[in-house]
């Protein structure tokens, strides 16, 4: 299954299946863009050479508009943390 890994200090928090987990278990998460130190040699990872382009540049036509929903969730959640101050730790019963 593909995921993002959101690092935490306290915690390893994933993105995937469009919803944070807490402390995942990895056998299960598959593909990530980038190596971290949690996962093991069995992920894969996917590198994209676009030059100077950002990935909604290099984006399918047909899939920009699930892309562009995908980042507004991130950039959403990110600064809704950072806003508040709340730490994802306190609702982790919620995911």
């Amino acid at each position: 299954m593909l995921f993002q890994l959101v690092e935490n200090t306290k915690d390893v928090i994933v993105f995937t299946d469009d919803k944070f987990v807490i402390n995942p278990d990895f056998n299960h998460l598959t593909h990530t863009w980038q190596y971290s130190p949690y996962l093991d040699n069995s992920t894969t990872f996917a590198s994209l050479l676009v030059g100077n382009k950002t990935l909604l540049d290099v984006c399918p036509e047909q899939l920009k508009p699930k892309f562009k929903n995908i980042i507004s969730k991130h950039k959403t959640f990110l600064k809704t943390y950072k806003k508040t101050k709340i730490s994802i730790n306190d609702f982790q019963s919620h995911f």
